[in-house]
């Protein structure tokens, strides 16, 4: 069930359109209750306790209030809507604790009970409250210890979130830390924001994704973001030992499968390392990636010298994939890694470990070329771009306490340092991270990034002894015309960290 969280109340249409949408597509009976026990200005005689009371009876909708400091919290199971109200945060999560109410509003809500969170009431509704310490907005008067919401919504909720602007440190932290997996949900005055933990189903369903624009106030966008829903396979690697590995099947490390004439890749007389190869026949049935039908592309990075070489940084040389047709199988042969790599560098030499596919739709990530195309990227509208980094963060995945790794074919990239495409169209050109450039060249090569897919990502995984520096992770570039046409010799690999 969805969870509609505001900050300025259901007043606006099509915040009560979207209300009734839920509440219709649910199949909910019409009585709501409204939890008033925030602070006593929000009690029952409250001007936005009234109103919303007033916006329930307009939608003919039964509406009563309850207050948790003098009424017993286990009536709440008799409202298939359940709407808590602003104010006080610290005196509002107490409550909910004290009274039991946060174990049963857990246990409505996967009973299919609608939940609505307004300002303090969204606040709660989170895995924290703790950042309105921070930010000094309100008094815990109620000398609260234990600061954990109810976590019925994976990230830390900032109701009012235009409110702290002079706190835009702050608001870095709680975006940034690395502390706390879960992103920061900023809701701005007179916003509302739906979430919804995606089903696998509704996760590959363009419908439901596009729907989250619409939720976030960004429909303007949907015809643009529609063509931008890139399909991929996430793999999931697991180790194999050389008496297991099938020559000419998909797998990350090991020796390279390449026709019995090939000679072992290199870049400035340093061996690649092998990264994985793909055998494109076993790709899951109707994967929808614009990739031959069949063959093997075989992935190579000069790793070794990334650590010793000042040339290799800007050089779009230091990758390079091989395409084997389907015809040359029979000549295939697993390569032995050479000896001159293991002395160079031996922990840069991958593991064996098997790929297991999964089907995925994926979004464009909130710094891209194709975002700042459209004016919604950073250098856009900044609250548009908030909205944006709010609902796809993660490309809709839940936060992750611990590192799960990332593997991706194609699709769009897991970034961890920001957009790579203007990256990947400057090296095409130049070779070069230089920035000293002309304003016209740089529209160029905005026009040029656009021109870039991601390939293949590769995180650092134990299963395959992959350790990039600094956590981070590979990924493979091609232009969409090369792709099309299945052209594998231009591709460029970069690089991010933490």
């Amino acid at each position: 069930m969805p969870i509609i969280l505001h900050s300025s109340g259901l007043y606006s249409l099509e915040a009560q359109k979207r209300f009734m949408q839920i509440v219709e597509e649910s199949g909910l009976e019409r009585k709501a209750v409204i939890i008033t026990t925030a602070d006593p200005e929000h009690a029952a005689g409250n001007g936005h306790t009234v109103q919303t009371r007033d916006m329930f009876e307009g939608l003919n909708f039964v509406v009563d209030f309850l207050d948790l400091a003098t009424e017993p919290a286990g009536q709440l199971a008799h409202y298939s809507i359940i709407y808590l109200n602003g104010g006080n945060p610290f005196i509002l999560l107490a409550e909910l604790k004290n009274s039991g109410a946060d174990r049963i509003l857990q246990d409505l809500h996967q009973k299919g009970h609608l939940i609505i969170g307004h300002s303090a009431g969204a606040a709660v509704l989170g895995t924290t409250i703790e950042h309105f310490l921070l930010l000094n907005t309100e008094s815990n008067s109620s000398n609260l210890t234990d600061f954990s919401g109810l976590e019925l919504v994976q990230a830390i909720v900032l109701p009012n979130s235009n409110r702290y602007e002079e706190r835009e440190s702050v608001i870095e932290l709680l975006e940034f830390s690395i502390e706390r997996p879960e992103p920061l949900l900023k809701i701005e005055d007179n916003h509302f924001y739906v979430y919804e933990r995606p089903t696998p189903e509704q996760r590959l369903d363009p419908e439901f994704i596009l729907r989250k624009l619409e939720d976030a106030g960004l429909a303007k966008y949907r015809p643009d973001i529609a063509k931008l829903l890139f399909p991929s396979l996430k793999m999931k690697l697991h180790a194999v030992s050389d008496t297991e590995i099938v020559i000419g099947s998909s797998r990350v490390g090991g020796g390279a499968d390449l026709p019995g004439d090939a000679d072992w890749p290199e870049w400035d007389e340093c061996p690649y390392t092998f990264i994985a190869q793909i055998n494109l026949s076993e790709l899951p049935e109707g994967h929808g990636l614009l990739l031959p039908e069949d063959g093997l592309l075989s992935f190579f990075y000069a790793s070794a010298a990334m650590y010793e070489d000042y040339a290799f940084h800007g050089d779009p040389t230091t990758c390079r994939v091989i395409y084997t047709p389907p015809s040359s199988f029979k000549w295939l042969s697993t390569l032995s890694i050479p000896e001159s790599l293991l002395q160079a560098d031996p922990q840069v030499v991958l593991s064996p470990a098997k790929i297991i596919f999964n089907p995925d739709l994926c979004v464009p990530e909130s710094e891209s070329a194709y975002l700042e195309a459209l004016g919604l990227g950073w250098g856009g509208d900044h609250i548009e771009y908030e909205r944006y980094w709010n609902i796809f963060k993660g490309n809709l995945d839940d936060p992750q306490t611990y590192h799960v790794p990332l593997h991706r074919l194609l699709g769009h990239p897991d970034q961890i340092q920001g957009d790579m495409q203007i990256q990947c169209a400057k090296m095409f050109r130049w070779s070069s991270f230089d920035t000293s450039i002309s304003a016209e060249e740089e529209e160029r090569f905005a026009r040029d990034a656009l021109e870039w897919r991601l390939l293949l990502q590769i995180d650092c995984d134990e299963a395959a002894n992959i350790e990039w520096v600094g956590a981070g992770r590979i990924y493979f570039w091609i232009r969409e015309e090369d792709l099309v046409q299945q052209v594998f010799d231009r591709v460029i690999c970069i690089v991010q960290n933490t």
